[in-house]
């Protein structure tokens, strides 16, 4: 029984309702440098509330595998924009279906599809953004707006005035980073670089135009400059010192070079008397002197001086033992582990011996004590004050004159004891 020719006008009517919005037109696939953007004419259909649309693809898997599944693309599902972003979906070399479908309240729209397929080997692939900076010897490119899956190939060459036309091939890289340095450069020279990406396949994109620098060099004034400067430095200093050398002033110098003045008891020292020293007198005096570096004069066992001294074995004494041997005890070099040299606790560390002293003077005094009126003179020296000297002298029978005898009174003793 065939139905009433009324009702299937009105299914008809029903069906043609469920898309009585026309379906989206214009679609068309923009690609450049992996980022893929479908859009859209915006439909012109009346609509009570805002226009929607959303986007489904399909890929080899999905229609080969899958059985012709359709994949709704997340991000644009029920959006009010007339474009898509598909960038993450397009994810290999294959063939892409791509449709849009227009929404009102409940009303759709037919699937309109994109013709053809989308395969992303058909995107336009762009240079590169460059920048170049110089750092002293090297050249820093940095690179941006390169794709993830792409690597880029730098090259650099080196011109100069008179070589623009052909220039001189440096160096070639390939890389996956976002800055390459050219280090070692030739200061003083220009070089230019240029970049283009590379996708997996071997695809390229077109060069970037030159980015030209130069390198700076050394300039031509320095060195002569350095170098006067120096010499100029040098010819004054030297003129200084000259200067300073043969104008000095007088409180200035001696500031500088001080003089010692003699003792009192070597002043008008007559020209006829000179000490005179035997031998045997002199070899005994070195080797007192020799045997007296090779000992550590101490007044107290303490400090540094000390404590080094026993480390590195080396005899300490007290002062009385210098005496000892200033007065010609000679045996006290042989004998610094006595216990008179190891005694650190006299009152009068520098007092002397008398018995060395009448020994050691006991020549000069027989003509004294024989012949009334007579005196004899100790030149100071050996002794570090006035109070010692004095000790030595009384104990000898001496006496201590207040001051220097004449040159008459010198000369007078002297003949005495050549008579005597």
């Amino acid at each position: 029984m065939r139905p009433p020719t009324g009702f299937v006008l009105l299914l008809t009517l029903l069906q043609a309702g469920v898309y009585a919005l026309s379906a989206p037109s214009g679609l068309s696939m923009t690609s450049v440098n992996m980022r893929h953007s479908l859009s859209w004419l915006p439909l012109q259909d009346d609509c009570s509330t805002t226009m929607l649309y959303s986007v489904q693809y399909q890929g080899d898997f999905e229609r080969l595998v899958l059985g012709g599944v359709w994949i709704q693309a997340p991000h644009c599902q029920l959006s009010s924009e007339c474009s898509c972003d598909l960038s993450a979906e397009v994810e290999s070399d294959s063939d892409y279906n791509l449709r849009v479908q227009a929404q009102c309240g409940p009303v759709l729209s037919p699937w309109q599809q994109l013709h053809p397929p989308f395969n992303r080997n058909h995107m336009q692939l762009l240079p590169p953004r460059l920048e170049l900076n110089v750092s002293g010897d090297s050249l820093l490119v940095s690179l941006d707006d390169v794709p993830l899956i792409c690597s880029v190939r730098v090259s650099l060459w080196r011109t100069t005035l008179k070589q623009v036309v052909s220039p001189v091939f440096v160096e070639e890289r390939v890389v996956r980073s976002s800055q390459v340095r050219f280090a070692d450069l030739q200061e003083g020279e220009e070089y230019c670089v240029q970049a283009q990406s590379e996708l997996p396949s071997g695809r390229s994109s077109s060069s970037t135009a030159p980015h030209c620098d130069r390198l700076p060099g050394p300039r031509g004034w320095e060195k002569p400059v350095t170098v006067a400067v120096v010499a100029l430095v040098s010819t004054g200093f030297l003129c200084a010192v000259l200067w300073f050398m043969v104008h000095c002033w007088p409180h200035i110098c001696v500031g500088f070079f001080h003089k010692e003045a003699l003792p009192q008891s070597l002043e008008d020292w007559p020209e006829s008397v000179q000490p005179q020293v035997a031998p045997q007198e002199t070899v005994a005096l070195v080797k007192v002197i020799a045997d007296v570096a090779n000992r550590i004069l101490q007044f107290e066992p303490n400090g540094l001086k000390y404590e080094k001294a026993k480390e590195w074995k080396i005899p300490c004494v007290n002062a009385q033992w210098l005496c000892d041997v200033l007065l010609g005890n000679f045996e006290a070099l042989r004998q610094i582990q006595h216990s008179r040299y190891q005694n650190y606790s006299h009152t009068e560390p520098l007092a002397p011996n008398p018995q060395l002293v009448i020994n050691l003077l006991e020549p000069t005094l027989e003509p004294t004590v024989e012949r009334a009126g007579k005196f004899f003179y100790l030149t100071p020296g050996i002794c570090p004050s006035l109070s010692t000297m004095k000790a030595i002298l009384e104990s000898a029978g001496g006496k201590l004159l207040p001051k220097l005898p004449s040159s008459k009174k010198v000369q007078e003793h002297t003949q005495n004891k050549v008579k005597a």
